[in-house]
């Protein structure tokens, strides 16, 4: 991530997406293009284009194991801009599959993109795969949670103390200030703090 500002990497929950997981990174050189109606690639045998549809296939070559119930988010770089080249995501059965998986890209709008050696292709973060089936969404009123609801006044108090000035981050979250369940917290990277 290439942020606009210092703030932006301040933001714990940014940093926590960028640095989850492992990255695919590019073993070669290669350009692809899509001019509108024909894709090409400067190494077919690499940056394959056998699914036609501005698709764009590179075969990673490794067999990935994970523990029964657990997959692979294979996924596109966060927060980053991807251009006319964007990549597919895919959730893989890694827990059961006997061989590789391919990272897909589709051309967007008409373009011609250099992907240079060392190149992240993807993000494989770890998925557990029964939440797809149980996960549920509930809808409740804070209200209903007092110390939840206090401490998300607090929040939204000095997040409008803070907005506008020269020092716009309180950095609750990073410094998990008010949480009041402990146990949900995730661990905590440390934050430097910068002068205003």
């Amino acid at each position: 991530m290439k942020p606009a500002t210092r703030f932006s990497n301040r933001c714990l929950p940014l940093r926590i997406a960028n640095g989850i997981g492992w990255f695919v990174v590019n073993p070669k050189d290669v350009t692809v293009e899509w001019d509108g109606t024909k894709l090409m690639s400067s190494d077919p045998s690499h940056a394959k284009l056998h699914f036609g549809e501005r698709i764009v296939t590179f075969d990673q070559g490794h067999i990935f194991r994970t523990d029964p119930g657990w997959g692979i988010w294979v996924k596109g770089v966060p927060n980053t801009e991807s251009g006319p080249l964007q990549n597919l995501e895919a959730i893989i059965e890694t827990d059961q599959l006997p061989y590789p998986f391919a990272i897909n890209f589709r051309f967007a709008a008409p373009g011609k993109i250099r992907l240079r050696k060392g190149a992240v292709l993807a993000q494989l973060v770890p998925y557990p795969l029964a939440s797809v089936a149980s996960a549920k969404l509930m809808i409740a009123d804070c209200k209903d949670e007092p110390l939840l609801d206090q401490a998300r006044k607090r929040w939204v108090a000095a997040r409008e103390a803070c907005s506008g000035t020269k020092q716009p981050w309180h950095g609750y979250y990073a410094k998990g200030v008010d949480c009041p369940f402990p146990h949900q917290r995730i661990i905590r990277n440390d934050v430097e703090e910068e002068p205003a």
